[in-house]
């Protein structure tokens, strides 16, 4: 490595290192490029007052010196030149004694070293690209990242690609429980009627639960809802109840008013009580409770919709796109093909489009599906590996 030593070419902050890499930084190279020997510490056994570190760029402060002005490291790859800058007294005809602790950092630990060494840095994402395929890719930066980590042990690699998907045993089992949804679907309501007393959805996302209830109001003269909304207290109305369905569905309310005490237990509990409420014998209108208007239930933070209980199907279109094949879920419903980036899913149980809100009744199909929503509603997969 060519180091500039020319003390009439010195800059007061920085110091350079032309043709830099990491493999040749050894004891000798600190010996003649800093001021004499210094005691190197860990990352232990430092004390971080700031710590930024990604592809390139180091910037850290360790000591009273550098706390408010942190030692910073900058790899220019196009020139090959490392540029480390640190603005304490010392003249930088060789690494002050910050810079050289911050070198020390990149040279010894590899969590720190992964964004300054571009062979080592690619040899430790090739690992990771092999279960997708990618392996041969020329710049693995495209589809992959490394989150910093203070801990040497927990260099993690993450993907940055949307949708792409591994390769291996793992992936499959997981298919296996997606990709095997059973469909069973009563056919939809009549339509719904105005009246006093109505149906109010509500989504907890704190509390992650649906929350189903009876309320009542007084309307204007054009039927418009007027405040106050008065929910109704589901118990006393099972007693009021005049045949089996009304009993179901009031049964129903009252389950799906209760605050959810297990995710695992009550989702099927959770949808055989949403088929009941949606048979609605009382033919009651049904509204869903915008928390971004309001976190009370109000006039003017409930909007209508309409439930709807109809058969769904699904299936996977595949195509080849540069060097991944795509795949993407459509939904079938009522006899239309739906790609699923078209609907939102809501309120947990829920394909929503044009304010018909579809219950998925199918705990394998929900799971499919926010499954390629999280995906960004398609998975890619390397040609390599397909």
């Amino acid at each position: 490595m060519e180091i500039l030593t020319n003390p009439d070419e010195t800059h007061p902050f920085d110091y350079l290192i032309h043709d830099f890499e990491v493999y040749k930084l050894d004891y000798d190279f600190f010996y003649r490029n800093s001021f004499g020997l210094q005691e190197y510490k860990t990352p232990y056994n430092l004390t971080f007052y700031h710590l930024t570190c990604y592809l390139n760029h180091l910037e850290v402060a360790f000591d009273y010196q550098t706390k408010l002005s942190p030692v910073t490291i900058d790899l220019n790859t196009d020139s090959n030149t490392l540029k480390l800058t640190c603005r304490c007294a010392k003249v930088k005809t060789k690494m002050c004694e910050h810079q050289a602790q911050a070198l020390y950092l990149i040279k010894e630990f590899r969590n720190f070293r992964i964004y300054f060494d571009s062979y080592y840095r690619k040899k430790e994402l090739e690992v990771g690209a092999k279960e997708y395929g990618l392996e041969n890719e020329p710049n693995l930066d495209d589809y992959f990242e490394v989150p910093f980590t203070i801990r040497e042990q927990s260099i993690e690699i993450k993907l940055k690609k949307k949708g792409l998907i591994p390769i291996n045993r793992s992936a499959f089992d997981r298919f296996k429980t997606i990709f095997s949804p059973t469909l069973n679907f009563k056919q939809a309501s009549e339509s719904q009627l105005i009246s006093s007393e109505f149906i109010v959805l509500s989504y907890n996302s704190y509390q992650d639960s649906l929350h189903i209830q009876v309320h009542t109001a007084q309307l204007s003269k054009e039927g418009k809802i007027k405040n106050p909304i008065t929910p109704l207290d589901a118990d006393g109305r099972l007693l009021d109840a005049e045949s089996i369905k009304e009993v179901k569905f009031h049964a129903a309310i009252k389950q799906m008013s209760s605050y959810r005490v297990s995710r695992d237990v009550q989702q099927r509990k959770e949808l055989k009580a949403i088929k009941e409420i949606i048979r609605n014998p009382l033919k009651l209108s049904v509204y869903r409770h915008n928390r971004k208007k309001s976190d009370n239930i109000t006039s003017s933070s409930i909007e209508q919709i309409v439930l709807e209980n109809a058969p769904i199907d699904f299936s996977l279109k595949v195509d080849l796109k540069d060097a991944f094949y795509e795949i993407k879920p459509q939904v079938y419903i009522r006899g239309r093909r739906l790609p699923i980036a078209q609907l939102t899913l809501k309120m947990e149980y829920f394909l929503v489009e044009n304010g018909c809100y579809y219950l998925v009744d199918s705990l394998a199909l929900l799971n499919f599906l926010h499954y390629f929503k999280k995906q960004g509603s398609k998975l890619l997969i390397h040609a390599s590996k397909f």
